[in-house]
């Protein structure tokens, strides 16, 4: 019904991690379950030591641009590559 994913985000900084294939099915929406994962996934994060959590999102999003602001994250720059990517919104929370 839902999936999220942590992976390491050396490109960003030795000790951040990103929050990558946020998805939750259409079913299951409105049940809390991507803010569940969002938390279930810093809790990851901090258990490997890392300290800051990245990802990105799409402008026509509102939702996950609504949910990652609510759960703390700030809109940031890209890294070095990612810059022209219009339609990508980047946002990192410090852990």
């Amino acid at each position: 019904m839902a999936c999220a994913t942590l992976r390491a985000a050396p490109s960003w900084g030795a000790r951040t991690g990103e929050l990558k294939r946020l998805y939750v099915a259409p079913a299951a929406r409105g049940a809390e379950l991507a803010r569940h994962l969002v938390r279930l996934v810093e809790e990851a994060a901090r258990e490997r030591g890392l300290t800051r959590v990245v990802l990105d999102t799409g402008i026509r999003q509102p939702a996950a641009i609504a949910l990652y602001r609510s759960l703390g994250y700030r809109p940031v720059r890209p890294v070095a590559g990612w810059e022209a990517l219009p339609f990508c919104l980047w946002f990192a929370r410090d852990l």
